[in-house]
C-alpha cells in the first residue's frame, strides 16, 4: 500500500509510506536535490510525525 505524503514541486524527491518511510531523490549524474526553505520544513514536519507515528 504505497501513499504518497510529499513530492517537491519538480518531482526531485519524494517520500512515501509503504511499510515504512521511503525516501527517493532522483537527480541525473548523481547531484545534489536543492529544497527551498519551505520545502526543507515540510518534509521536516513530515518526516518527524511519519516517525513519531512508527514509534
Amino acid at each position: 500500500m504505497k501513499r504518497e505524503v510529499f513530492t517537491t514541486s519538480s518531482g526531485e524527491v519524494s517520500v512515501w509510506l509503504d511499510g515504512g518511510i521511503h525516501l527517493k531523490i532522483e537527480k541525473a549524474n548523481n547531484d545534489p536535490a536543492e529544497l527551498s526553505e519551505a520545502e526543507a520544513i515540510e518534509l521536516a514536519d513530515i518526516l518527524l510525525k511519519l516517525a513519531q507515528a512508527e514509534l
